[in-house]
This record gives C-alpha cells, structure tokens and sequence, in this order.
C-alpha cells in the first residue's frame, strides 16, 4: 500500500475504520467535522485498495471466476455475445 498515506488524508484514521481497530489516536478528540473527513476519506482509500488488489494476478483470478460464475447472464443478440467489462483506471486519483 505505498504511496497511499500521500494520497489520502487521515489515513492512519481511515485505514483503523476499514479495519475496524480502535483509533490509533490514543487520547486525541476527533471533531464532528474530522469524523466525516475521516469516512470520506476511509471509502476512498478501500476503494483505492480494492483497485489495486483487482490489477493483480489473484485479483483478476477472481474476476474471472466471477465472471464464469455469471455466464448465464452473459447477453446474446443477434449471434453476438455481450461481456460484462470491469472499470479499471491507470491512475488512483479519486
């Protein structure tokens, strides 16, 4: 997850709600106003995760496996067969 702290603000925050860990705060008062930062910025981070985790080789193993789990939704019109394409991006600007 390296470059991710720079990215996203509160990250140490964030990343303890996605993992649903006690703040590593230790005493610090979170405001009403920080607390919603944080939640913005923790869906962006799980977000930015989840992408990356998507562009490897175990990430696409289970694409496909999704993928042929759900052929009998694949659409055929007109003797042509429509796949289900998967959004990538080859930057992690949010």
């Amino acid at each position: 997850m390296s470059g991710l702290s720079n990215q996203v603000p509160y990250y140490d925050h964030a990343l303890d709600l996605i993992l649903d860990e006690e703040s590593s705060s230790h005493g610090e008062i979170i405001t009403e106003e920080q607390n919603e930062l944080i939640e913005s910025a923790a869906e962006v981070l799980y977000g930015m995760i989840h992408s990356r985790y998507l562009l490897t080789y175990l990430g696409l193993c289970s694409m496909l496996n999704v993928s042929l789990e759900d052929a009998q939704e694949l659409i055929v019109v007109a003797n042509i067969v429509y796949l289900f394409v998967y959004p990538i991006s080859l930057e992690q600007v949010p």
